[in-house]
């Protein structure tokens, strides 16, 4: 018999048994004990059973890997220092070498230029982008040209720099990952997941405990709207992850089963103890990581 139509079968087993109960012509132990009953086998040998719920549930393998290790404590990551540091007196330095040019400049163009005595006396005013203020003060030279009919005096003023403005830099540090192992992010295959198809969830671990790390890692499934109590699971791995960040493949896939339109889920990574007790990756911040999909 195909394995879709034992599937088929099984629910409409189940079907006829809840009407029953519904009816009082079974117990609800009775119930219980037939459900049971209703194992289906799919093409890779793995064995599906009916919750309760209208569910199903595939079955761990009973076979035990090794015990898990405990992630290696470690000295923090030290923050590497924020290179914005040297920005400051760069940009210092750079001001004092066009401060050194403007004076010299200045020096320059005042002693080559011709000095006239006239009866006004203009003032020039030149403005720098500097943080000191900074006057300068250069005796004032008097040549004088006789010119065929008049005689002319000027008088220069010495420039006089004034900042602008101040700019302030501020500088963010680095934030610091503490050692340990985390989840970041979660790839689901199908993109689009559909009934009674198998959903494959491919995460992505990122290491900073400095050494490589072996967990039994799996994926809970658990409906958007009531979360309390997951839905199902995949089949766990025992795999090392080691350090820096990749994408581990996973020991199986999980499937929705009978009818209805799209639902939305969240899955969440978890990794199980020597007593099978799931504990949930986070997030490098430190929040637990989850990922909604839906399946149609």
């Amino acid at each position: 018999m195909d394995t879709q139509d034992q599937f088929k079968r099984a629910e409409e087993e189940y079907s006829r048994l809840k009407s029953q109960l519904a009816a009082g012509q079974i117990t609800q132990p009775q119930f219980d004990a037939a459900i049971r009953k209703l194992i289906v086998k799919d093409d890779q040998g793995r064995a599906w059973t009916l919750g309760d719920n209208g569910y199903w549930n595939v079955q761990q393998t009973p076979t035990e890997p090794p015990p898990v290790q405990d992630v290696p404590r470690q000295t923090p990551i030290a923050p590497e220092l924020p290179r914005t540091r040297y920005v400051v007196p760069l940009v210092a330095a750079g001001c004092l070498v066009l401060l050194c040019l403007f004076v010299a400049g200045g020096l320059i163009v005042a002693s080559n230029l011709p000095i006239f005595k006239v009866a006004q006396v203009p003032t020039a005013t030149a403005i720098a982008v500097l943080a000191p203020t900074v006057v300068l003060e250069t005796p004032t030279e008097t040549a004088t040209a006789v010119p065929a009919t008049a005689t002319a005096t000027f008088t220069l003023a010495a420039p006089t720099a004034a900042p602008l403005a101040t700019a302030t830099i501020v500088v963010t540090p680095t934030a610091v990952i503490p050692p340990g192992v985390y989840v970041t992010g979660l790839r689901v295959e199908p993109v689009v997941p559909v009934r009674r198809q198998d959903v494959t969830f491919f995460p992505t671990f990122l290491n900073t405990s400095g050494a490589t790390v072996n967990y039994r890692w799996l994926v809970y499934i658990f409906k958007l709207e009531v979360q309390k109590n997951s839905l199902g699971e995949t089949p766990s791995i025992v795999a090392g992850i080691p350090v820096g960040q990749g994408e581990q493949i996973p020991g199986g896939g999980w499937r929705l089963t009978g009818g209805g339109g799209c639902e939305e889920f969240v899955a969440r990574v978890a990794w199980l103890d020597s007593a099978k007790k799931p504990t949930f990756f986070n997030k490098p911040d430190g929040s637990l990581f989850e990922s909604k999909f839906s399946v149609c």
